[in-house]
């Protein structure tokens, strides 16, 4: 089977939202990255591509840099200046706007999209496929909330599922980088142990180093929570009070945290190991992105248990 790939190579992307979920900061969301793939595929189908179908995507990182001050183990936020606005009762009278904490991050990331159309290794159209994804990009593109400030030139990768290409042409462009996947294993494994979703997140998260018998240390990886989806808490409705699109039935949803890891990309054999794709579980109304190695929760099912 022959993987098409666009790759986005460092995306230097400028006051992200580091509310990663309702109660983390930190790395964006996949959700919001993932929206991010899905709004580029509908302005590059408009202007021309149609039939272009962005199907799965990886995230890799370069810098990550949170807004934040440090004072010894101590940090705390640098809120944004927000400008004053107009007192509704005395239009002549400026005051504060309301005060919204607002986490922000820059960040240097690269996006691995997996992509079917007509563009391909015999096509014409590449050329002008890529100019159009470098003016979109300039033009009105955002990424998790953030400005898009810079990026390298896109690529086009043809037979990505061959490891020679993917260590040549994917590992040895985007390197040195890393990879983030998913670890919702690692909160089995502590729910076997009969602690609650919660508790098993956290004790994933603190780093413990041991020394073996030979004095290497030994330590989990770099894990972060990362929100991966959302499950909904209410029935879907044709319409609510105010929502921006009439035309799409409506639901409440909250946000699915679970366990990521990001890893040294020439640490991975294939790409199908770092790609994320969506998932509706209808009967758990569950709407996650999820990873191709899970077979065992690939199909049908996700334990609940696994997120919070």
């Amino acid at each position: 089977m022959n993987t098409s790939l666009l790759i986005l190579p460092h995306i230097i992307i400028n006051n992200a939202n580091a509310w990663s979920s309702p109660y983390t900061v930190g790395f964006p969301s996949l959700t919001s990255i993932g929206g991010a793939v899905h709004c580029l595929q509908r302005k590059i189908c408009s202007c021309g591509f149609p039939s272009i179908a962005f199907k799965n995507f990886g995230v890799v990182s370069h810098k990550f840099n949170l807004r934040e001050s440090r004072s010894g183990y101590d940090s705390s936020i640098v809120l944004t200046g927000n400008p004053l606005v107009k007192d509704k009762e005395n239009p002549q009278k400026y005051t504060k706007p309301p005060f919204i904490a607002e986490i922000k991050c820059q960040m240097d990331i690269s996006l691995i999209i997996e992509f079917e159309g007509d563009v391909n290794e015999s096509s014409d159209l590449g050329n002008g496929f890529i100019e159009l994804i470098i003016s979109t990009l300039h033009d009105s593109m955002r990424i998790s909330s953030g400005d898009v400030i810079s990026f390298d030139r896109p690529r086009l990768i043809f037979h990505a599922n061959e490891p020679k290409v993917f260590r040549q042409k994917i590992v040895g462009l985007l390197m040195p980088g890393y990879a983030l996947i998913e670890r919702k294993d690692l909160v089995k494994n502590s729910l076997d142990n009969q602690n609650d979703a919660l508790d098993s997140l956290l004790d994933s998260l603190v780093i413990n180093f041991e020394k073996d018998s030979a004095g290497t240390k030994n330590h989990k990886g770099w894990l972060v929570p990362i929100c991966t989806g959302y499950m909904g808490v209410t029935s879907i409705v044709p319409h609510a009070l105010n929502q921006r699109d009439d035309c799409t039935p409506h639901r409440f949803v909250e946000s699915m945290v679970t366990l990521g890891e990001f890893r040294m990309l020439h640490k991975f054999k294939e790409i199908r190991e770092l790609l994320w794709r969506s998932n509706y579980i209808e009967k758990d109304n569950y709407y996650v992105y999820e990873q191709f190695d899970n077979s065992s929760l690939m199909d049908d099912e996700l334990d609940e248990d696994f997120f919070i």
